[in-house]
């Protein structure tokens, strides 16, 4: 039995000394091993759910724009921990000595963004073991004999890479959050209010149901990973000014801007921009093509390289800088590849 994950593991014989070492040996292997097996066929990690836009489970939400709450619900990070967060952060179980027993976990509700900057910031969510149960030895040494499951949640100017980004939000100097004159953030019900918090929650999915070791998944789905999707439109005598806006709905890298337009002489300018609110002034410009009607020695599609990481939700708005006079029909295309 010793040595059957990666030489973290445990084997006693009878009159052993059973020493704190080998215990905490059993407990990280069996942890380890259930954390491995999640990992290896984890395709995406996120919120545990099967349909997040009618699911509220994780979701960033607030009453009045001075604090903000995170909803119950459980992730899955891509180490293969899990995050949860239950309605009740407070202590379960009746004493310290209850199997059921966990101490308080980090507040979710009434949380203060902490910023005095104005700007765009991330609600982020990142495992975090909490220690309890605090022993002595005979020497008086103090230490934490529990380790339960434990989350941090934090609002930072960048996304996280350790853990799940849950939402974006545009704050004020005094840390509150603005009110959405683009009516596509979060909206409370309540007092009948947008504010300027846009759902980032990625979704938690698995490789397929295909259970096999992490290199025979990694093969597997080689080529879904890099096989190029595109999101097109179409503008019929296309003016200055005309967009069109759109989603994808899962994260991607954009690896391509393409135009392509019709007439008998002149050219189109296109402009690509994305942001996390579809608030014109909260966009970047990403790319700008400009191309000329084909010939019979030219395909007629001008390209532009982007490489760039788009997150799921994200507005991407197509617009029309330019047009000529002559110019019928314009098609521009947004070349795509899955991303994990």
């Amino acid at each position: 039995m010793a040595n059957v994950l990666d030489g973290y593991s445990g084997q006693f014989f009878a009159d052993q000394n059973v020493t704190a070492k080998d215990l905490n040996m059993v407990g990280y292997s069996n942890i380890k091993a259930f954390r491995d097996y999640l990992k290896a066929f984890t395709a995406n990690a996120g919120v545990v759910s099967s349909n997040l836009t009618t699911d509220n489970s994780l979701k960033v939400v607030t009453a009045n724009g001075t604090s903000f709450e995170v909803n119950a619900g459980t992730a899955v990070d891509y180490d293969g921990r899990i995050i949860n967060i239950p309605p009740s952060t407070g202590v379960s179980g009746s004493l310290g000595n209850d199997p059921l027993y966990r101490p308080a976990l980090p507040n979710r509700t009434n949380l203060p963004t902490g910023v005095t900057s104005p700007g765009t910031y991330y609600v982020n969510l990142v495992y975090t073991p909490l220690y309890d149960s605090v022993q002595y030895d005979d020497s008086g040494n103090a230490f934490n004999t529990r380790v339960y499951d434990s989350y941090t949640i934090s609002v930072d100017a960048t996304r996280t890479i350790t853990g799940i980004t849950l939402a974006s939000m545009i704050l004020n100097a005094s840390g509150s959050i603005s009110q959405d004159t683009s009516g596509t953030g979060y909206f409370n019900p309540s007092n009948s209010i947008w504010y300027a918090i846009y759902d980032d929650r990625p979704t938690f999915q698995v490789e397929d149901g295909r259970i096999g070791t992490l290199e025979d998944l990694t093969a597997v789905h080689e080529t879904d990973l890099t096989e190029e999707l595109d999101k097109s439109v179409g503008f019929l005598f296309p003016q200055d000014g005309h967009a069109f806006s759109s989603k994808i709905p899962r994260n991607t890298t954009i690896k391509r801007f393409e135009v392509m337009c019709q007439g008998s002489s002149g050219g189109v300018t296109a402009y690509l921009y994305s942001g996390s609110s579809a608030e014109i002034s909260q966009q970047n410009l990403i790319a700008n093509v400009s191309t000329t009607p084909p010939t019979a020695l030219f395909d007629g599609w001008t390209s532009q390289t982007l490489d760039l990481i788009y997150y799921s939700g994200h507005t991407l708005r197509i617009v029309i800088a330019s047009a000529g006079a002559s110019i019928t029909a314009c098609t521009a295309s947004i070349v795509y590849t899955r991303r994990r």
